[in-house]
């Protein structure tokens, strides 16, 4: 994967494929913004990145982790984004924007016609990012997250 986006007064970010190497970065980045019991854990992102269905990309500006995409087939129709996570100081810049573009990419090219997702139901800015680009909530799950936090299942036709 050979793309680069420039980010205003940061310079070019590049994106890359996912390697055991990047699983103690990732694990950091996620837990620094989530919450207990709906951060995940260190055995899900080794699973993640061994996992021959599962695309974890890796976004990178000067040599250092920025975020990333956790992105794998839902159902033979449906594209999963299982995570996005874009390092505080560098949202609001594109990159999440990005990173989810590569998600429904990758979707398209395995033919699905949807995507899904789930995310916290507290978390408004999530919900709100989603929405703005085409996804509906679907369903409320209860006690989707370990901590007992409700998700939303949120669904976007990426085909017609």
């Amino acid at each position: 994967m050979n793309r680069t986006l420039d980010i205003s007064g940061f310079g070019r970010i590049s994106f890359r494929k996912g390697t055991l190497d990047d699983l103690e970065t990732v694990i950091d980045i996620d837990e620094s913004l989530f919450p207990d019991g709906q951060s995940y854990d260190a055995e899900t992102f080794f699973f993640y990145l061994i996992d021959h269905q599962t695309d974890v990309i890796i976004v990178e500006l000067k040599n250092e982790i920025v975020g990333f995409l956790v992105f794998r087939p839902f159902s033979n129709t449906a594209g999963c984004v299982v995570s996005i996570d874009v390092v505080e100081k560098f949202q609001g810049k594109g990159i999440g924007s990005a990173l989810l573009e590569v998600a429904e990419s990758l979707s398209r090219k395995m033919s699905h016609a949807t995507m899904i997702l789930q995310t916290p139901v507290n978390n408004s800015h999530t919900i709100h990012f989603y929405e703005k680009r085409g996804y509906k909530k679907m369903r409320r799950i209860h006690g989707y997250y370990q901590d007992g936090t409700g998700a939303w299942e949120m669904e976007k036709i990426i085909l017609s």
